[in-house]
């Protein structure tokens, strides 16, 4: 891989790395899926699909166990990101995929991956500012916030809004809402939002971000956040 960017890098000055656009875990890494099947032993499952990216215009599935990119066998997830990393974008590669005990070939032409900007934040922001990379639309919590979403004023920040197809949204959708309000980050607490861009700057999304919540009726939780996108 180092390789590879060093070569990109000397011939075009730049380097620019290929994305499938989709949510992956390592087979060995599902117990209930595993039991499922009988035709494969390793590989990675394909968890989720982003709208628009290249897996969206292919055949790929959700469920689908990719076991080979170009003919290169891929156990991990790590695997799978080396190879898919490797291949030129808008060429198309074929992935192995076993789907339902099924072996089948899918086409698909890498999308370039494109660093998502994070918002700039300011100490007296006062209207809600949108994380690009995470999709929340957050808002230091206070009586305007209270009022339009029916909950009790915490220290902390407020969730306005999620936005559609983003890693919040894909990561846990089913958790958090607009009203929540977030307490901390990485167990630090998070009461300004310059606070939260900090905390996600230092942070190793491969490994996992703890996102500590209030929801409306006072129950406190987290979720972890990991970016296991290609």
């Amino acid at each position: 891989m180092a390789m590879e960017i060093g070569n990109q890098l000397i011939e075009t000055g730049t380097f620019k790395r290929a994305l499938l656009g989709i949510g992956i875990q390592s087979l060995s890494e599902n117990y209930l899926l595993n039991q499922m099947l009988e035709s494969v032993s390793q590989g990675v499952v394909v968890s989720s699909i982003q709208v628009g990216s290249a897996a969206a215009d292919s055949l790929l599935q959700p469920g689908d166990i990719i076991i080979a990119v170009a003919g290169h066998p891929v156990a991990t997830s790590q695997q799978l990101k080396n190879q898919v990393r490797s291949q030129t974008i808008g060429q198309p590669v074929i992935l192995d995929v076993v789907r339902h005990q099924e072996r089948l070939q899918v086409e698909i032409s890498p999308k370039e991956w494109v660093r998502p900007e994070v918002a700039t934040i300011t100490a007296n922001e006062t209207r809600p500012v949108v994380h690009r990379p995470l999709g929340l639309k957050l808002r230091k919590a206070d009586e305007t916030g209270a009022k339009q979403f029916g909950v009790s004023i915490a220290e902390g920040l407020m969730i306005w809004e999620i936005e559609d197809g983003s890693l919040a949204e894909r990561m846990a959708g089913n958790t958090l809402e607009p009203g929540i309000i977030i307490t901390a980050v990485n167990y630090q607490p998070v009461r300004e939002t310059f606070d939260f861009a900090r905390i996600y700057r230092e942070a190793d999304l491969s490994r996992g971000m703890m996102i500590q919540y209030l929801d409306g009726q006072g129950n406190r939780g987290f979720v972890i956040l990991s970016d296991q996108d290609l």
